[in-house]
């Protein structure tokens, strides 16, 4: 059916979103750890950074986010998992905290607070 005239319309929900950046942030992380590796392996890590800073000083900022946010992300996302895990699920007359509106509360409260801490940290 037709909403506005236009066609079907879906937005992804945010907690869908948080669970696929949560895996994709994972697995940036292990690729940047593999490209560490093969950098201390074949020469000198400390002096690859040193050289790409003085090199590009203006992309220093957006490098330490691209490094910092997936570690945040993924971290927080983790603590939310335990707590989830370890806290009372409840049943249909108790509130929960993976009712709909909590992991929606919890996805955004997540995705600004990582925003908030890699941009501090980028600052640094």
């Amino acid at each position: 059916f037709k909403i506005d005239g236009v066609g079907m319309h879906y937005k992804m929900p945010v907690a869908a979103l948080s669970s696929i950046t949560n895996r994709v942030t994972g697995v940036a992380m292990t690729g940047g750890m593999f490209g560490l590796a093969v950098v201390s392996l074949t020469g000198d890590a400390v002096g690859t950074i040193e050289a790409a800073k003085a090199a590009a000083p203006l992309l220093v900022a957006p490098a330490k986010v691209a490094v910092t946010f997936p570690i945040i992300f993924h971290y927080m996302a983790g603590v939310r998992h335990l707590v989830w895990d370890t806290y009372h699920i409840g049943n249909q007359t108790d509130k929960s905290l993976l009712d709909k509106d909590s992991v929606e509360k919890s996805s955004n409260a997540l995705f600004a607070a990582a925003i908030v801490a890699s941009g501090l940290v980028a600052a640094l």
